[in-house]
């Protein structure tokens, strides 16, 4: 019966997502295991958000309600550790999560560094929407899973992303890169279609 209804006048489907738990929340960011608000900073080794810009290393978060739409600032930001576990049931967890439906942003300044010690970990994932990943700087990703968005995942960074000891480095719906480098025991690349 579907065979006779024309496609435009069927329900659009709805943008895929990543099963995460009801406690992370919608409209989310968590950066190294701290949940983060609208233009707050979060320094090399801290574990709480801060309102002023700090001395070192940082990474700093904007979010736009009206798109719901994170934008991401690495400043020479370096976190290693387990980030926030985001599916128990499948014991993953992450160093960077965005559940914001409009996906979020990250713009690379400096040598940064995101680095999962937990196995089934990942690096950088954006639950729904899409994953840009700009700027100018370095940024080295280690974990089983470097980059995960359901959506369309872009890294166009004019620095270097290194995406290393990876199962899969980089999972998404449409995936495009330059100034890449990925080494992976498993799949470098997996675009789903």
């Amino acid at each position: 019966l579907l065979g006779l209804i024309p496609a435009a006048l069927l329900p659009a489907a709805a943008a895929p997502s990543l099963p995460y738990d009801a406690t992370i929340g919608n409209d989310a960011i968590y950066i190294g295991g701290v949940r983060m608000r609208d233009k707050t900073y979060l320094p090399v080794g801290g574990n709480m958000p801060v309102g002023e810009k700090p001395d070192g290393g940082y990474a700093y978060v904007e979010i736009n309600t009206d798109i719901s739409k994170v934008y991401i600032t690495l400043f020479d930001y370096v976190y290693e550790g387990e980030g926030i576990t985001y599916n128990a049931a499948e014991d993953m967890s992450a160093v960077i999560l965005s559940t914001f439906s409009g996906g979020v942003n990250v713009y690379v300044n400096g040598e940064c560094a995101l680095i999962n010690t937990k196995n089934n970990g990942t690096a950088l994932v954006s639950a729904n929407g899409t994953l840009n990943i700009g700027g100018r700087g370095l940024l080295t990703l280690d974990a089983d899973l470097g980059i995960y968005g359901p959506g369309r995942v872009s890294v166009y960074n004019d620095g270097k992303t290194y995406i290393q000891n990876a199962v899969t480095g980089i999972q998404g719906d449409k995936v495009t890169v330059d100034c890449l480098k990925v080494e992976a025991s498993g799949t470098a690349i997996f675009a789903e279609i």
